[in-house]
């Protein structure tokens, strides 16, 4: 990986008249707001190859509603949407372990639903996209000294998108291709900040599920201003105020989140 971010030695080593060779020029550095730059502008290249989950789940429905016949992908989804109102449960109950073992298996479901409804060829297309995205941000980053950040992430896109190539199933090879698509866009301020307005309106259900028709007057306090949070952070993310949009959807989920605590069994 590291050898990517190195521009060919040819292009590096100059050889004067007398022979005589210099030292290699350093590589440009690059700032993190011009590595946040790039890395949207190859996320916003790619929206329509990189395979993002709820769209290709929006496919996969559309498929399956303009299809006569399709039991295995019907099935699959019934057992995704079951494992989904689960999970939720859990949350409620308090049952981190038990939420996130249902949303694994849901995930499952839900990515054996999109092969069923859209064939096999949206694995190899998922992870043809995954390649696009790397090859673009490489290109647009060439000769350059990218932020540690930036460098990670895009290491652990690679790997996982060579574990999607080896991978010995077709849900595990879209499961890689899909989180790498997840890695990619966590490089993209507004995919993150749409990410935490999501999550966040999901605590926020939950703990208003939890609290019933009786809650104590802190949790009421505390709910109405976690609704004020998400509010906040729909109008941030209106207004492509990224950073305010997070700040404000996270502040909303960690209130939620006390309120589900406090009422776990």
């Amino acid at each position: 990986m590291r050898q990517r971010w190195l521009v060919p030695i040819s292009g590096l080593l100059l050889v004067a008249c007398a022979d005589t060779v210099t030292a290699p020029d350093a590589l440009q550095s690059m700032d993190e707001a011009t590595a946040t730059a790039i890395a949207a502008a190859v996320v916003e290249a790619s929206d329509a190859r990189l395979p993002y989950l709820p769209a290709l789940v929006r496919k996969a429905r559309e498929a399956i509603e303009a299809s006569d016949d399709n039991a295995e992908a019907v099935t699959a989804f019934r057992r995704a949407r079951r494992a989904r109102r689960a999970a939720n449960a859990a949350l409620v109950a308090g049952d981190q372990d038990e939420y996130h073992r249902l949303k694994r298996l849901e995930l499952r479901f839900t990515l054996g639903g999109v092969i069923a409804a859209l064939g096999p060829d949206v694995v190899t297309d998922a992870l043809a996209g995954v390649d696009a995205a790397i090859a673009r941000w490489e290109e647009r980053t060439a000769g350059k000294d990218v932020p540690p950040r930036f460098a990670r992430v895009l290491e652990r896109v690679q790997n996982l998108a060579e574990r999607a190539r080896t991978a010995d199933s077709a849900v595990a090879s879209l499961y890689f291709s899909v989180s790498a698509t997840e890695a990619i866009l966590s490089l993209s301020p507004r995919h993150v900040a749409r990410r935490a307005i999501r999550k966040a309106t999901l605590l926020f259900r939950a703990a208003r599920a939890a609290v019933g028709d009786g809650p104590t007057d802190d949790e009421v306090a505390a709910l109405r201003r976690a609704h004020r949070l998400i509010g906040v952070a729909e109008e941030a993310f209106d207004a492509k105020e990224w950073r305010l949009a997070i700040r404000a959807a996270n502040a909303s989920a960690d209130l939620s989140q006390k309120v589900l605590d406090g009422r776990a069994p």
